[in-house]
């Protein structure tokens, strides 16, 4: 159940990066929503390796 929440947290972290990335206001300049993705994909793989 740790690793379904921890691909579940990664999930919504992709899809903030996501809403950062359309809106043209954002001041992040590019590198925040890579940080997001990339994070997002560390939760979400993190969690399918996890054995609980």
């Amino acid at each position: 159940m740790r690793g379904l929440k921890k691909i579940l947290f990664g999930i919504a972290i992709i899809l903030i990066g996501g809403f950062f990335m359309i809106d043209p206001n954002s001041s992040l300049g590019g590198w925040g929503e890579l940080v997001c993705y990339v994070v997002g994909i560390a939760f979400g793989v993190s969690g399918l390796k996890s054995d609980e």
